[in-house]
């Protein structure tokens, strides 16, 4: 199954088994899995598998007005000591799934006390965009974002 085959409804979950879509209401999703872990009121998190992203092993679902507004694919390994390049392998990845990004643009993330230049990747469809990028919150972290535009 790919995650993204509809993208612009939804999102395919291959563990646990569940179609998302961008306009089910914040207590119908949550009642689609009891592995949703309360961050807060508007942001929950679930472990899942995307067997055509191997990378991502977490989804954060932010709510605004009990509606998704965004998805962040991540994982929460720690360590990897070549992320920069991790990233551009993963970047690959993501290109053989979905095409190629629309935009591209580069910031400078801080990393082991050096500063890299990092490029930030961007696909749009209809009511979406896909964010792939480098995020420095407590260390570099990978992210894929999904912004939903009701």
């Amino acid at each position: 199954m790919e995650c993204f085959k509809n993208i612009e409804d939804g999102i395919y979950l291959e563990t646990p088994k569940i179609y998302l879509t961008w306009d089910t209401h914040k207590d119908n999703v949550i009642a689609l899995s009891d592995s949703f872990e309360l961050v807060n009121d508007s942001y929950y998190t679930l472990k899942v598998k995307l067997s055509n992203i191997p990378f991502v092993d977490y989804l954060g679902i932010h709510f605004n007005d009990d509606k998704i507004s965004k998805i962040e694919m991540f994982n929460k390994r720690e360590n990897v000591n070549d992320i920069a390049n991790v990233f551009y392998d993963n970047q690959t990845i993501l290109e053989k799934s979905i095409g190629k990004p629309i935009k591209q643009s580069f910031s400078s993330v801080l990393f082991r006390g050096e500063k890299k230049k990092i490029k930030h990747f961007k696909w749009k469809f209809k009511n979406i965009e896909l964010i792939h990028k480098l995020w420095d919150r407590f260390g570099l972290e990978e992210r894929l974002e999904i912004i939903i535009k009701h």
